[in-house]
């Protein structure tokens, strides 16, 4: 692969604006985005430097940014699409860079690569270059969705190649050089309820894929994915949240879930 066709795989990568602008909408009010920011400041507080910057990698509309931001560290978002730039800016992120990775020049001593990797078909080659832009004992942090079997229309919408278990992404990270610090799944409580909604009853089929959706039904079932439900449902939900948080803080080993997080160092 050439300069040029890499540029243009990385800067395929990006949602579009409108996609972009469906999740600025969401995130500030998600209980989904809220959880899996505080995993990600506990696995930064545990192995990151706040004398190094950090660069997040595709960070979308700058949601972990400004979180890790506001955790006193040095970070930049790099990211494809104008939109979600402009979003970040408005959102308060300091330092904003509206390029495809690839034309990053500098060195990269820490970095997040949330939820991204996925989008990437030649996810090692991208890996490999983010590595090579690493001095020795440089960090990053990953993460990305899990399992196939959990593989609907919301995956094929937001541009997805796959689904990882942690075999398969620990396997990707050691070929480009990566020694692995710290992995485990997360949103254990999810699994199920993903896999019935989203998976099985596409398929009976009860719910209609993405592409088949009109703009009212798009956002009745967004919004039930990300807004926190109210009554024993919203109880229930922050019982498994707080009880996942405190396997994590505990270092405790969570065994399967909707998605994946991952320290890597060089």
């Amino acid at each position: 692969m050439n300069h040029t066709d890499a540029n243009n795989q990385y800067r395929s990568t990006a949602y579009t604006d409108s996609r972009q602008q469906k999740y600025y909408e969401l995130e500030d009010q998600s209980w989904w985005y809220q959880h899996r920011e505080k995993i990600f400041l506990f696995l930064i507080n545990q192995f990151f430097n706040k004398k190094q910057m950090i660069l997040d990698i595709g960070g979308g509309n700058g949601f972990n940014t400004k979180a890790v931001q506001n955790a006193g560290y040095d970070v930049t978002l790099i990211e494809p699409t104008e939109k979600a730039c402009e979003n970040a800016k408005e959102r308060g992120c300091k330092k904003v860079l509206n390029i495809p990775f690839q034309e990053y020049k500098g060195l990269i001593s820490q970095f997040m690569c949330t939820d991204v990797l996925e989008h990437i078909e030649e996810e090692e080659s991208f890996l490999k270059n983010v590595y090579d832009k690493m001095p020795q004992g440089g960090v990053g942090l990953l993460s990305v969705p899990a399992f196939m079997n959990l593989w609907s229309s919301e995956d094929e919408a937001d541009g997805h190649f796959r689904r990882y278990i942690i075999a398969r992404l620990t396997e990707v990270v050691h070929k480009v050089g990566f020694e692995v610090l710290y992995s485990n799944y997360c949103f254990q409580f999810l699994w199920i309820p993903i896999f019935v909604r989203r998976h099985l009853l596409e398929k009976l089929p009860f719910i209609h894929k993405v592409s088949e959706r009109n703009a009212e039904e798009e956002k009745r079932v967004t919004d039930k994915q990300f807004l926190e439900p109210e009554g024993v449902v919203g109880k229930g939900l922050r019982f498994f949240e707080n009880r996942e948080l405190n396997k994590i803080y505990c270092e405790k080993k969570i065994s399967y879930g909707s998605s994946i997080v991952c320290v890597v160092k060089k």
